[in-house]
């Protein structure tokens, strides 16, 4: 009978029907024919049916057959068995084997079945036994066998092995010869075939750098293969997708990948697949800081190969795996001697691929600490020159990086002719050229962490400062909470499968354990949606609703009642603004959203502006505040101010709003290297035991906080999700009636220097474009009629020719029609949203427009997905026209003709009488921004007094950017609202 070279399910569903109608004298060859569709399926069950048949031959089965088939079927099983030998790694009987099978086939002119076993020689060969000049001649023995035979699916399936067998050889020179013909190959619909050319394909696409498409071509391989039984590809493929992912810095998915390989190499049991899977999970463990557990993984997966196996690809690539993570947990020995395992397997195999490179890169690094600096130069540019012979750019990255750790160790000078400040610099910036143009990938933390440091080293804390940044944005993605849990998930099951007496209790364990996680990690992502859809529904309208006010506010006509009504609209949509702010906040701790931003700022001006603030709210209560330092402090630091400025801010507010007489005392001082402790102290009304374990938590008060009927209860929740996002944790001591102290530790940044920068005067309300500026096309895009209206209120009367889009597909029409200079696009849209519309913009005839994202998301990575679509930038909604006309400025170089504002001195605006014109609802909100301390508030309660009247706005922002908070709260006090209102 005719056998295809891996049956699809059918086909062995079929030959199981068979088998229990056939007739006694045929079934050895249906035994053989399903023990050949199932050798990867359900190898032992193979071997099983291989016994059967081989007992019902030797009782003359098929002797009355004739000779030929008695001599095929026998072949076949041998084939059968020869290949099971050498999944289970008994190399020696598994070349006995398919050489018996081969020698069959060709007695009898069966070029098929020699054709099979030929292919089968070969990539044992190429792939276990590491002999590539053997496994070359078995390659072309396959060919020519399916050409006599006329089989072309099996010819195009030997052609791409031949070709992976190749590559794996000489990389460079396989891509050239059979790059442009499998990549044009069409499908076959042979599942089989088809799995086998997507492999070579994906391998190629490695080599050109192309991780994207590799993956691409892995995943289809993935599927083909199990669709056609192809487990040993299926497994190989899903590591494969694993590296990639790992390449690409995206652990959750790696993981994922990781699990798959391991879950079918597990139920194969293949040593060899078994222990290439198990590395993919220990570098994927690796990856996520959880070296320890890869060690243990990778070096039971090593010590579990027989000693046949111990000297193929897999065993190199599983070797120089452990190398790496020994390497990484200051286990030098033990690293030296992985690496020398996997260089002298590829050295006596007579390969200088990529395994061999990796080999060298880790061993240079180990000759380094050595202190065997020549030693470690040669091997790692050894390492970069394979590389770079075989055209693989994205891989010499890492040889980079261990040329720069080595430059660092030795202080290397660079290279002639570079203009980097070291050696370390010139091979770290090199390796972050190469990540950079290597698609889809994301620059690993490491890399921007060394920069950082070797910046900072050499004095260039602004670079030093930069790559911090993108190595906390990169660290942030890497350590994701999906793939925190996935690798917990995965170290449970491994460490639980190895307590032989409770294995299936354990593997319960972990099988729960995975399904919490995945639970778990679909409520984030729920979660995610629903804040960032809140974000957007809760905004958007506020955005329309506060740019209106505030057009209202500056119209000349409106009158003295209406503008006290349009203030309380106004002041009334800020808090609920803030309150929104604070909930969203909030969800995003939870969600796993916060990210720092360390900035560089003056402690001592920090402090003195706190005490400033709430100096006079102290006083008039009859409290002494006090602000200490309990140690010499250093002048500039870097840290999260803002965050830092809320926390303290939330504390000292509370602290004085519960202490009715008495004290309140902000103490501040350095403890260790790096961290400064703060503690708030008060004489107050204190906290009963039995609410202190409750307090912290969201919208959760103390009995004093709701008998004051204030806030929202979310003032220490926040401040704890802000000191867990900056490393530390608050601490609340408290004795009702005696009082409360708050303390927690931050780590920052000590700066033995710093500029001050001055806040240059602002100038007035832009009131139309500079003269002679060529007409400016905007485009805004908006599904909320709303939120177009007031963009165009905005822009028109400034010169600008607006046009409106409803939606995405809108957009891209007008702009075709148009071609607008600049498009405000909004990113949640019905039809098309704005992705969608700045992908086909951005690529297509004119993508020079400038696109700004007007997002009301409240998710930071929102934003940056935002930019990596193609968007020139993004703002916020609620926005203010300031920030919108300076964007909008900055990417059409513009500049604007400004309200001129006379020059009154700030003693002659603020008498009593004038500030008692503020309408009372917009001076009790700077009152309350005032009382907080929250330079945002205080911006946003100016902004919204300037309309009404600029000249005593301007005055207080002038007060306020020199921290006179206490002249301001007195003018304040002595200004009586309502005084000289009219009707």
């Amino acid at each position: 009978m005719d056998l295809d070279y891996f049956g699809s399910e059918q086909d062995v569903q079929a030959l199981e029907r068979q088998l229990t109608v056939v007739d006694e004298a045929l079934r050895p060859q249906r035994l053989a024919a399903l023990a050949w569709y199932l050798r990867q399926r359900h190898t032992q069950r193979a071997l099983a049916l291989v016994d059967e048949a081989q007992a019902l031959l030797a009782a003359g089965a098929l002797d009355a057959a004739g000779e030929a088939p008695r001599i095929r079927c026998l072949a076949r099983l041998q084939l059968v068995h020869g290949e099971a030998k050498w999944l289970f790694a008994e190399l020696d009987a598994a070349k006995g084997l398919l050489a018996q099978a081969r020698e069959g086939f060709e007695s009898i002119g069966d070029f098929t079945g020699a054709g099979d076993a030929s292919l089968a020689q070969a990539i044992l060969l190429q792939y276990h036994a590491d002999e590539p000049a053997r496994a070359n001649e078995c390659f072309a023995d396959a060919l020519a066998a399916y050409q006599r035979a006329g089989d072309a699916v099996r010819l195009r399936c030997a052609e791409a092995s031949l070709a992976l067998g190749q590559f794996m050889q000489a990389p460079a020179a396989a891509v050239a010869r059979w790059g442009e013909l499998l990549a044009a190959a069409a499908a076959s619909g042979h599942a089989g075939l088809d799995a086998r050319i997507a492999v070579t394909n994906g391998w190629f696409a490695q080599f050109r750098g192309e991780l994207v498409h590799e993956i691409a071509f892995n995943q289809r391989a993935f599927s083909l293969a199990l669709a056609a039984g192809q487990l040993r590809t299926a497994i190989i493929v899903a590591g494969n997708v694993t590296r990639a992912f790992l390449s690409l810095n995206d652990p959750a998915q790696g993981l994922e990948w990781a699990e798959r390989a391991v879950a079918l190499a597990r139920k194969t049991g293949w040593p060899a697949t078994l222990t290439l899977s198990l590395g993919w999970v220990g570098l994927a463990l690796h990856r996520t800081g959880r070296s320890p557990a890869a060690r243990e993984l990778l070096a039971e997966s090593l010590a579990g190969l027989g000693a046949a196996s111990r000297a193929g690809t897999f065993h190199t690539i599983a070797a120089t795996l452990l190398g790496d993570v020994c390497f990484s947990l200051g286990e030098h020995a033990a690293a030296a001697d992985a690496y020398a395992v996997s260089e002298d397997i590829e050295r006596r195999a007579g390969r200088a691929t990529w395994y061999l490179a990796d080999a060298l890169r880790g061993k240079s690094l180990v000759l380094s600490r050595f202190r065997r600096k020549s030693e470690a130069i040669a091997a790692a540019e050894e390492a970069l020159a394979i590389h770079v012979k075989a055209g693989v750019r994205w891989r010499q990255a890492a040889c980079l990086q261990a040329l720069a750790t080595i430059a660092r160790e030795h202080q290397l000078s660079p290279p002639a002719g570079s203009s980097a400040a070291t050696g370390a610099i010139h091979y770290l910036e090199q390796a972050l050229a190469i990540d950079e143009e290597t698609a889809g990938k994301t620059v690993s933390d490491e890399l921007c962490s060394e920069l950082s440091r070797e910046y900072e080293a050499v004095g260039d804390l602004a670079r030093a400062l930069a790559f911090e940044r993108r190595a906390m944005a990169a660290r942030t993605r890497i350590q994701s909470k999906k793939a925190t849990d996935l690798t917990a998930a995965m170290q449970v099951r491994f460490e639980t499968e190895r307590a032989k007496d409770d294995a299936e209790h354990n593997r319960a364990l972990a099988e729960a354990e995975a399904r919490r996680a995945d639970a778990e990690a679909a409520a984030n992502r729920a979660k995610s949606m629903f804040l960032a859809s809140m974000s957007h529904e809760l905004r958007s309208p506020l955005n329309a609703m506060l740019g209106f006010s505030r057009l209202l506010m500056r119209d000349a006509s409106l009158g003295e009642r209406a503008r006290r009504d349009v203030g309380v609209v106004l002041s009334s949509g800020e808090h609920l603004y803030q309150v929104i702010n604070q909930v969203l906040e909030l969800s995003k701790i939870e969600a796993g959203h916060m990210g720092v931003q360390p900035v560089r700022f003056n402690l001592p001006v920090v402090l003195h502006e706190l005490e400033e603030v709430f100096a006079l709210s102290a006083r008039q209560k009859g409290l002494r505040l006090a602000v200490q330092a309990r140690s010499p402090l250093p002048t500039h630091v870097e840290a999260d101010v803002l965050k830092l400025r809320q926390v303290l801010v939330n504390l000292l507010g509370n602290a004085i709003k519960f202490t009715p007489q008495g004290s309140v005392t902000l103490a501040v001082r350095m403890v260790g290297d790096g961290r400064l402790r703060f503690s708030v102290t008060d004489t107050g009304v204190g906290i009963a035991a039995g609410e202190l374990a409750t307090l912290g938590e969201a919208f959760v008060q103390a009995q004093a906080g709701r008998q004051a009927a204030e806030g929202t209860g979310l003032g220490l929740a926040l401040s704890r999700g802000f000191l867990q996002v900056m490393g530390g944790e608050l601490h609340i001591e408290s004795e009702h009636g005696r009082g409360t102290t708050a303390q927690f530790e931050i780590p920052v940044r000590v700066l033995e220097a710093s500029t001050a920068v001055g806040a240059a005067a602002a100038p007035g309300r832009a009131v139309a474009l500079a003269a002679g500026t060529p007409q400016q096309r905007i485009l805004v895009v908006d599904d909320q009629a709303d939120g177009r209206a007031l963009l165009v209120r905005l822009l028109q009367p400034l010169g600008f020719a607006v046009r409106e889009a409803a939606n995405g597909r809108e957009a891209v029409d007008l702009w075709r029609q148009w071609a607008p200079q600049l498009i405000l696009m909004d990113m949640r849209m019905p039809v098309m949203d704005g992705r969608e519309a700045t992908r086909q913009v951005k690529t297509g005839v004119g993508a020079g427009t400038v696109v700004i994202a007007l997002t009301a998301s409240s998710f930071e990575e929102q934003r940056e997905e935002f930019l990596g679509l193609g968007c020139d930038d993004f703002l916020g909604k609620p926005f203010k026209e300031e920030a919108l006309l300076e964007m909008i400025g900055q990417h059409l170089g513009l500049r604007y003709e400004h309200e001129q504002l006379p020059a009154v001195p700030a003693e002659a605006v603020l008498d009593p009488q004038r500030l008692a014109r503020i309408p009372p609802p917009l001076l009790a909100g700077l009152r309350s921004a005032l009382d907080h301390g929250d330079p945002q508030s205080i911006e946003l309660a100016l902004q919204q007094i300037r309309p009404g009247d600029a000249d005593t706005a301007d005055a207080l922002a002038a007060m306020a950017a020199r921290f006179e908070f206490k002249r301001i709260q007195s003018l304040l006090n002595g200004a009586r609202p309502g005084q000289e209102q009219g009707p």
